[in-house]
């Protein structure tokens, strides 16, 4: 979804999870609503608030997990948080030090630590999967993304949207239609 309608949406789940966290503030599943949200918010803003955004995303991530240390949602989206934060281009490095003061620390590790623990926690997850192989790739190591790209066409897909981009990354990195 873009455009109008899909900042609509993205707006609407932020005020939803943000009132859902509220009403029961040790309920980890809001905090994760809340951190997915905030991401679905990134497709509709400027750097400047993107960034804004990322720090509440991992806060709320972290919130999540300091609630329930099981739910491999909140381990892929601090996985992927710390992989974005660890490979900012210059100008979100910019703007990341106006909205932080200087960059949050994150590294590659613990990219690797949180999707491998997503991975553990819900194997049966593509797009645990799908992120932990795209990291891989990214580092170098496609040896290492090999077996989660076979992991995705093995398992039954549904018709969510981020299954369909695993799916279809996980046939483009094997060489298959």
């Amino acid at each position: 979804m873009s455009g109008l309608r899909g900042r609509e949406a993205a707006q609407n789940a932020v005020r939803y999870a943000e009132t859902a966290a509220q009403l029961n503030p040790r309920e980890a599943q809001a905090h994760l609503a809340l951190a997915i949200a905030y991401g679905k918010m990134t497709d509709f803003v400027d750097n400047t608030t993107k960034m804004k955004l990322s720090r509440q995303i991992r806060d709320e991530a972290e919130r999540a997990l300091e609630l329930d240390p099981g739910l491999d949602l909140a381990h892929q989206i601090l996985g992927r948080w710390h992989h974005g934060i660890a490979t900012l281009n210059p100008v979100l490095k910019f703007a990341a030090r106006v909205v932080y003061g200087e960059l949050p620390p994150a590294s590659l590790e613990e990219a690797v630590a949180h999707l491998e623990k997503a991975v553990v926690l819900n194997p049966k997850r593509l797009s645990n999967h799908h992120q932990l192989a795209v990291l891989y790739q990214a580092a170098g190591k496609p040896e290492k993304a090999l077996p989660h790209w076979k992991a995705i066409l093995s398992l039954p897909a549904s018709e969510d949207p981020d299954d369909t981009a695993a799916v279809a990354a996980a046939r483009k990195a094997l060489g298959k239609r």
